[in-house]
């Protein structure tokens, strides 16, 4: 796929969370890489400048092609849907935004290339990737608030007279420090066939917090859930790889 092409898939993906959003080495790392990869991420809390150094770059050799996309959020939080209070920080996230707020962020669009049939049902499509620094109590507050907004928010009614359902995974293992899983459909569609939803991993590493997101959707949604959710996580813990370590 031409980088024009991932650009224009990734803001067509950015488009649809308004309207319903390293090193890939394996096997022979060196010992002192792997010692490296070992130790847990920092709790301090990166400048703009250590977490765009961290970030993963368009010229990255891991199993993704990276497409920068910034350091600002991409969905003006405006045009987002408001609903219950209980809802809050499920639907700042689809304003790349968290509560509390992060101190620096970078956002990157990703594509999986081992699965480079993108048009294919079951392919994982576009995915956004963003990366925030924070203090590191307020990492761990934006989980804990995450986890609390997905246990109570079942949906909401929007401004612009849409019913949003929220459904929530079992919580993935084995990504950060931890992580949360979930899925935000457009309930008014929800009969349509090629009905779209958005598929959010966000997980904390340290004092990072990465939030993942990629569309469910087209003819047989079903069968994209599961790589979407597989993709997003994998990317995350390619990311991971590129934190800064405790000392």
């Amino acid at each position: 796929m031409s980088d024009a092409a991932r650009r224009a898939a990734l803001g067509a993906l950015t488009a649809g969370v308004v309207a319903v959003t390293g090193c890939g080495c394996s096997g022979g790392q060196p010992k002192a890489a792997a010692a490296q990869s070992a130790a847990p991420v920092t709790r301090q809390t990166l400048s703009q400048a250590q977490l765009k150094q961290a970030v993963l770059g368009e010229k990255d050799h891991g199993p993704f092609d990276i497409t920068d996309l910034g350091s600002k959020p991409v969905i003006d939080l405006q045009d987002l849907p408001s609903g219950k209070p209980a809802c809050g920080n499920v639907g700042l996230a689809y304003g790349q935004q968290t509560r509390p707020a992060a101190t620096a962020q970078e956002l990157r669009g990703a594509f999986d290339k081992r699965d480079d049939k993108y048009t294919r049902p079951a392919a994982p499509g576009p995915l956004m990737l963003d990366v925030q620094a924070h203090r590191y109590a307020d990492a761990q507050a934006v989980i804990r608030n995450l986890r609390a907004d997905l246990h109570a928010c079942p949906g909401w009614h929007s401004k612009d007279a849409v019913d949003w359902k929220v459904t929530r995974y079992a919580d993935p293992k084995n990504l950060g420090d931890e992580a949360v899983s979930y899925r935000v459909v457009n309930k008014t569609d929800a009969k349509h066939p090629r009905a779209a939803g958005s598929v959010f991993t966000v997980a904390r590493a340290g004092s990072v917090v990465l939030l993942a997101m990629g569309s469910v959707g087209g003819p047989r949604p079903e069968l994209v859930e599961a790589p979407v959710r597989g993709a997003l996580t994998d990317l995350q813990r390619e990311q991971i790889k590129r934190l800064p370590r405790q000392h």
